[in-house]
């Protein structure tokens, strides 16, 4: 196991938690900066369609 996941287990759980949930929430903005740089013309729901797809 890697430094991290050592430094993570150790959180209590609502940390834990909360720490993954921030993490989601970069890699929706990062998907959703990258679609928009690919198709500028997007709707906005176009845009989230393609944010959800990729983490199905």
């Amino acid at each position: 196991m890697d430094r991290q996941t050592l430094i993570y287990r150790k959180w209590p759980p609502p940390k834990r938690l909360q720490a993954a949930f921030e993490l989601y929430q970069l890699a929706q903005e990062m998907i959703r900066t990258r679609e928009k740089r690919r198709c500028p013309n997007l709707s906005a729901m176009e845009l989230e369609k393609r944010v959800r797809l990729f983490f199905r």
